[in-house]
């Protein structure tokens, strides 16, 4: 551990349910003490300071990059224990930086960002192939077309071809994203039957598939 961040303190402004101030965190025999004024946040303590130490690497990059030192929108504490939370205890390093630009996009006051629990939720319970297929679709080269036309779906073979996933893992991850409402399957008119003369709307599935809006939402949210 790089003695310059060992006894380094790490604060974040917080605001709403009723409390204003500063989360503070620092290193004690390498855990994680978190404190607001005098008071101890049990739920914070105790994690590996080392651990933190990566989360905050990748949180200050990209603050830097943004420029937003010493503008930072103040998050409602129970947003930001939620993810400091989490964030400490991931493994995958694509994962927490998902955590980390969470909290900067949610920080920035240029970004008008919809700040919901439900897309902490989500993210707890995304796997690095979930995340790998959301980042390759919500940021590839024709990504505003996809978004914006409706009557254009991804085909699932050309996913697992591009990322080079399994059968099994995309039709895991695929089963999850479905699950977590993130996607859905394409809703094209079935020319084979009808109702009434009313053509019957087929579902894709998982090989035929679009992007939610609320899985737009979070990748607003934490992809970009």
């Amino acid at each position: 551990m790089d003695n310059d961040k060992k006894d380094k303190i790490y604060e974040f402004d917080i605001s709403g349910y009723g409390m204003e101030g500063k989360i503070k965190l620092q290193n004690t025999n390498n855990r994680v003490v978190a404190t607001i004024g005098d008071m101890a946040l049990d739920t914070l303590n105790y994690f590996r300071w080392s651990n933190a130490l990566r989360f905050f690497d990748k949180y200050e990059k990209k603050k830097k990059k943004r420029n937003l030192e010493g503008r930072e929108t103040p998050i409602a504490p129970k947003f930001l224990i939620e993810i400091l939370g989490n964030a400490f205890i991931e493994d995958d390093e694509n994962i927490q930086k998902l955590w980390s630009d969470l909290l900067v996009n949610w920080q920035d006051p240029d970004k008008k960002l919809d700040k919901k629990m439900m897309y902490i939720e989500i993210l707890k319970n995304l796997s690095p192939v979930e995340v790998k297929i959301l980042d390759f679709i919500g940021n590839g080269n024709d990504k505003e077309e996809i978004r914006n036309n409706k009557d254009i779906y991804i085909d699932g073979n050309a996913i697992k071809h591009v990322l080079r996933l399994s059968e099994d893992e995309y039709e895991l991850a695929m089963l999850n994203l479905f699950r977590l409402k993130c996607c859905e399957g394409f809703k094209g008119s079935a020319t084979a039957a009808s109702i009434g003369g009313i053509p019957l709307r087929a579902d894709g599935g998982i090989e035929k598939f679009r992007i939610t809006l609320l899985g737009y939402n979070l990748i607003d949210n934490c992809l970009n």
